[in-house]
């Protein structure tokens, strides 16, 4: 935890299993329901913690190699997409857990819905900058 205003860190919270666990992680997400998500580097589950109480938690039961996902973003729906590094498969975290182009085998995953479509174009989006 950095207290950017006493310029203080204070690590917090054990993760169970100690030395084993380093390098499992690579980048966080902060949730909207104000959680941080661990992305899998080198780890079968995500790392859930919880900044208000300082719980950690893992959760997720899906197939990892070395780097599988490097970093990830939490897109307007709330779900987090974690992007592949060395897979073939974007990772999905949201009420569960899943590779979208499995989703269909896996009867515990949640299937994507399409993309939104967009009724402007990119140009009338654009701010000038002044």
């Amino acid at each position: 935890e950095i207290d950017v205003k006493s310029r203080m860190v204070t690590p917090y919270g054990m993760l169970p299993g100690g030395e084993q666990f380093q390098d499992k992680w690579n980048g966080g997400v902060l949730a909207p329901n104000g959680n941080i998500y661990g992305i899998p580097w080198r780890s079968s589950s995500i790392l859930e913690f919880d900044p208000e109480t300082k719980a950690i938690r893992l959760f997720g039961k899906i197939t990892a190699t070395n780097y599988t996902w490097h970093g990830g973003v939490c897109i307007s729906n709330g779900r987090i997409i974690a992007v592949p590094y060395n897979s073939a498969q974007v990772l999905e975290i949201g009420e569960r857990v899943c590779m979208p182009s499995d989703a269909k085998d896996d009867t515990t995953s949640t299937v994507l819905q399409p993309a939104p479509t967009v009724s402007q174009s990119l140009s009338s989006m654009l701010m000038p900058v002044p």
